[in-house]
């Protein structure tokens, strides 16, 4: 017998206890969440890769206070399906990319609007999205969705709901872009100063996550800051001073100056072009920035002692992993093709 299965019945069945709150025909409000979250999951504009924000919610109002968001923008509306949701994806998500602005889609008495409106770009707060995760549950019912790497959606709602959807057929849990993020901002903020981490952990954060989304590959050294570089390091470009994000920070958090804030947005700015230039970017565990376009010898990656899938990158992240536990506190590795993967020294009690 020729079936055709789909997936969307189990989307429907996770997606609906968020969808509930909207205040809307649940059914309508659940179809247009699916429809979000598998559109955003591979969107693509001419054959390039965007990974938009959206948020859904009731008003626009609770919706701006509970993202820390600003500056809307309504740039159409239609009947709740899920046609109109592609409309909105098509006419925004070009505006959308790098996360400085964001999506919306309002449901409201049987009426779907959207537009776009300017994200929380503090480097040193956490995100829009993830400001979501910090409404109490008698908050605005707001729902988030994004995309975390090739082919994962995060959905996020109020009071810490979250839930994550592979469209890949991945079961490698290594993989998880979440799990990878999270691996490397607590790496590279292991030995800031109590008093500093949460700040440089929610600017970290921010750079990981562009990092899994961007459309580049990258591979990532954190080494620990009592030791010294290993010497298969030492073909790149090392700052004589390490830029380090502490003082600033705190001058900042001291004097709320337009100078300090717009020298950390430069800085996270600076920070993704390192990460995305050819080679090895080298952080401390103390959260400073080392080097950049960091190479391996050809001689000293040699042939690998295990078969390893992928390219040049892919073996320089096999060499660097055997420097575990000594000099390396962690590696981050991202293919251009999506893959992406973290291992540390020493694994974390939530791991």
């Amino acid at each position: 017998m020729d079936a055709l299965l789909s997936f969307r019945p189990v989307l429907s069945e996770k997606m609906m206890p968020l969808a509930r709150p909207l205040g809307a025909d649940v059914e309508a409000a659940t179809e247009i969440l699916v429809e979000a979250v598998v559109q955003v999951s591979n969107f693509k504009e001419e054959g390039f890769p965007l990974a938009p924000l959206v948020f859904v919610g009731r008003e626009l109002k609770e919706l701006l206070e509970g993202t820390n968001g600003s500056s809307p923008i309504e740039l159409g509306s239609g009947p709740c399906t899920m046609q109109t949701v592609r409309v909105a994806l098509k006419s925004c998500a070009p505006l959308a990319e790098g996360r400085q602005w964001a999506i919306y889609l309002l449901i409201r008495e049987g009426q779907l609007r959207f537009g776009i409106f300017c994200t929380d770009r503090s480097p040193l707060r956490f995100t829009s999205f993830e400001a979501i995760r910090l409404l109490p549950e008698d908050g605005p019912p707001l729902v988030g969705i994004t995309q975390l790497g090739e082919s994962v959606v995060e959905v996020r709602g109020s009071a810490g709901a979250h839930l994550y959807f592979d469209f890949s057929g991945s079961v490698d849990l290594a993989s998880n872009p979440m799990r990878v993020i999270k691996s490397f901002v607590h790496s590279v903020t292991r030995d800031v100063k109590e008093d500093l981490r949460p700040r440089l952990k929610a600017f970290y954060y921010r750079l990981g996550v562009d990092v899994i989304s961007g459309g580049h590959g990258a591979l990532v050294a954190v080494l620990d800051h009592r030791q010294h570089p290993p010497d298969l390091l030492m073909d790149g470009i090392w700052l004589g001073e390490p830029i380090d994000l502490g003082e600033r920070a705190l001058r900042y958090e001291a004097h709320h100056s337009e100078a300090d804030a717009l020298a950390l947005v430069a800085y996270g700015s600076l920070f993704r072009r390192m990460v995305g230039m050819d080679g090895i970017t080298v952080f401390g565990s103390d959260g400073r920035l080392l080097g950049y376009n960091c190479f391996i010898h050809q001689q000293i990656i040699g042939s690998p002692t295990r078969q390893v899938v992928g390219g040049a990158r892919r073996r320089a992240f096999e060499v660097l992993c055997r420097e575990l536990g000594r000099s390396i506190a962690a590696v981050l590795y991202r293919s251009r093709d999506g893959a992406a993967e973290c291992r540390l020294a020493v694994e974390p009690e939530w791991r």
